[in-house]
């Protein structure tokens, strides 16, 4: 597979944006474990089962998070930089880069559990659940494909590597829907029909479901046809819809006056795919 020039920029930049998400949320993180320490914890709340679920576990899943991504962005660096470090060189630092991601995911689960045990936003928490579900084996799996690689079966690993990518966009879509599912839950349909509420909706239904499908289709295309020309302008046609959601979500959001926090509770961060879908729509050589 040759990359052009354009796809490794534009690769770097959403890594660059990926990691500027998880520099805010690592901040918000070390300030809640800062305040937790100011109030002077006691012994009974550092072993008590809620401070493992909503503290402990989440702090080591952004930590680590946090980790792969910067691995992940100097080894491109060292791939695609004046290094020219061979992929065979750097497969199991990209695996373990990998593996970190799907370990950020896997920590929602204690403090998904310990709400949904309670009855407490079940909706939400159903959401938190399924997402982990899509994410962590399947980022497991590549993980451990990408670490033992050797060179052979290229098409194999592509595979691997589309089928985590549908597992990643089902989290985002997830992710958004049942948030609009939750208030729903919460305040009734009508919610829905209260002012532009309506067009945030929708744009999460359209936008993301498009997405999911071209990037299912662009797995058959592959996996079923052996046509990678017509399986990278699915998957370029489904980054295009993601970020084209994640536009709409932010100017949607700035116009009724979200705070920052309030945007931030949505992973913002693909809105930078829109150039690597284009490149990977556009070009039919290379991406």
């Amino acid at each position: 597979m040759t990359f052009s020039r354009w796809s490794k920029v534009w690769a770097a930049v959403t890594l660059c944006s990926l990691l500027v998400y998880v520099l805010y949320w690592l901040s918000a993180t070390f300030e809640t474990v800062y305040s937790y320490i100011l109030r002077g914890i006691t012994m009974r709340q550092l072993l008590s089962m809620y401070f493992f679920s909503d503290v402990l576990v989440p702090t080591v899943g952004i930590v680590l998070r946090f980790v792969g991504v910067s691995l992940a962005l100097a080894l491109v660096y060292l791939v695609w930089g004046s290094k020219a470090w061979s992929f065979m060189r750097v497969k199991k630092k990209v695996a373990v880069a990998v593996f970190f991601e799907g370990v950020y995911f896997l920590s929602f689960l204690p403090i998904t559990l310990f709400y949904l045990g309670r009855g407490f936003l079940v909706t939400l928490f159903v959401g938190y659940l399924l997402e982990t579900i899509a994410v962590f084996p399947l980022l497991a799996v590549l993980s451990l494909k990408i670490w033992r690689y050797s060179g052979s079966k290229k098409t194999k690993l592509l595979t691997w590597i589309s089928v985590a990518s549908i597992g990643y966009l089902a989290h985002i879509w997830i992710s958004n829907v049942f948030r609009w599912l939750s208030m729903v839950e919460i305040s009734g349909l009508a919610f829905l029909f209260q002012g532009s509420v309506i067009i945030g909706f929708l744009n999460s239904i359209i936008t993301l479901s498009l997405s999911l499908i071209f990037a299912v289709v662009g797995h058959y295309f592959l996996s079923c046809r052996d046509n990678r020309k017509l399986s990278t302008k699915m998957f370029g046609a489904a980054l295009i819809l993601l970020s084209l959601h994640f536009i709409i979500y932010i100017l949607y959001s700035v116009v009724v006056g979200a705070s920052l926090y309030s945007i931030m509770l949505v992973e913002v961060w693909p809105v930078t795919v829109l150039g690597l879908g284009l490149v990977m729509f556009l070009e039919t050589n290379k991406i």
